[in-house]
């Protein structure tokens, strides 16, 4: 529990190359989200506290893998591939903000 921790510790700080970043923390934790946004999205069972818990989860979810993924970006050493993993680091925080912001314009214009 203690490498893992420390691990993604490593993640955070940028101190992982760029492959093994991606491979072992941003793809798992991605795939792992999407799995449980599958499970926990049952159409019956929408309820405000279930919405706002998973829209919380991910957005933080999304900023953490893009901070440590960014950071870990430096250590690239051709710049097309440290501008690709900077572009795949910042796209999903851009797709979770702006569907932060769509809810809640939809929600007080409806």
């Amino acid at each position: 529990m203690n490498a893992l921790i420390l691990y993604l510790l490593r993640y955070w700080n940028g101190r992982l190359k760029l492959l093994h970043a991606f491979l072992h923390v941003y793809l798992p934790l991605t795939l792992t989200w999407i799995a449980v946004k599958a499970f926990i999205s049952d159409p019956s069972a929408d309820g405000v506290v279930v919405v706002s818990v998973t829209i919380a989860v991910g957005l933080i979810l999304s900023i953490y893998k893009g901070i440590g993924l960014w950071r870990c970006a430096n250590s690239a050493e051709k710049s097309i591939t440290k501008y690709l993993a900077r572009l795949v680091a910042i796209s999903p925080l851009i797709i979770a903000i702006s569907g932060v912001v769509m809810i809640f314009v939809s929600y007080f214009l409806i």
